[in-house]
Formats: structure tokens, C-alpha cells, sequence
């Protein structure tokens, strides 16, 4: 059965296992500190990373590469999947640029979609993707009116 899968970035504030967990595929973003490289959530903690600023280190932060972007997307898809990505808002970062260059690598990628919103509001973002990805899935539009907060008109239009 084709499924949806969500891609993001750890900007969500998921590491890949939390990720993995809730059917979300996260990639990290990358951070330097003192020239040496941290993979976001997975090298290095939130934690440690405050504390490195608090010892008055300055960290520069960079997006994942075109080829980690295009290598998830052609595993979920050689899956049989649909691809989702939801990256932060184009003005913030060029996660969304890479995105959407990635896209155009794979010719059946969905959609992605840039997040215009704070970084806490990107998590409730996912949260709120990945239970409308299941309902719909579930093929279940009163709880996807309920819990998503969509009107009876989306739920039939949005529904197989």
C-alpha cells in the first residue's frame, strides 16, 4: 500500500530516532563550533550546544547537502511512497531552496512545503502532518474534522 511519508529537518527538534518513532524522516542540519562539524540532535545535544554559546562560542549552522535530500527522497519512493517535505520558511534558511532543487532530481516527489512559522511552531507543524497523514490514510474524515480541525468540504475533497 502506498504510503505518505513526512521528511524534515532537525529544526523540528526531533532527533532521527524520535523521528523514526512517529513515522517522521528527519535529516540534520549541520553545526560548526570551533571548525568542528556536529550533526544536529545526533552529535551534539540542545544542551551541549547551549553551553557551548554560553562559553561564549559561536556556532554557524548549515542545511543539509542536495544529495542527503535526494537520497531520502529516492529510497521513499523506490518504496512505492509519496513524499511530503516540510522545511523552514525560505526566508530563514535555504532548506527550502534545496528542497525544492532535490524535487526536481526525482521526478514523482510530491510536495514541499516551506514553514513560515517560528521554530517550536515547525514541531506542531509535523505533529499536525502526521496525524492528517494518518486519518487520511485510515481513510477516517470525522476524526480528521475533530482532531485536525478541518471542515466537512476538505475532509471529502482530501479523502480517497
Amino acid at each position: 500500500m502506498n504510503m505518505i511519508k513526512i521528511v524534515a529537518d532537525s529544526s523540528t527538534l526531533y532527533t532521527r530516532a524520535e523521528a523514526e518513532k512517529i513515522g517522521l524522516h528527519s535529516v540534520p542540519l549541520n553545526v560548526t563550533i570551533d571548525n568542528k562539524s556536529y550533526q544536529d540532535l545526533e552529535d551534539i545535544t540542545s544542551d551541549e550546544l547551549i553551553q557551548m554559546i554560553n562559553e561564549h562560542k559561536i556556532p554557524r549552522t548549515s542545511q543539509p547537502s542536495l544529495g542527503e535530500k535526494i537520497d531520502i527522497y529516492n529510497e521513499l519512493l523506490s518504496e512505492g511512497n509519496e513524499v511530503i517535505d516540510i522545511t523552514m520558511a525560505a526566508g530563514l534558511s535555504g532548506t527550502y531552496h534545496t528542497a525544492l532543487m532535490a524535487k526536481d532530481q526525482c521526478i514523482t516527489l510530491s510536495s514541499v512545503f516551506s514553514c513560515a512559522f517560528f521554530l517550536f511552531m515547525i514541531r506542531l507543524s509535523i505533529d499536525n502532518a502526521i496525524t492528517s497523514v494518518n486519518l487520511l490514510q485510515q481513510n477516517d474524515a470525522h476524526k480528521l474534522m475533530r482532531k485536525c480541525h478541518f471542515g466537512k468540504t476538505e475532509c471529502i475533497v482530501g479523502t480517497p
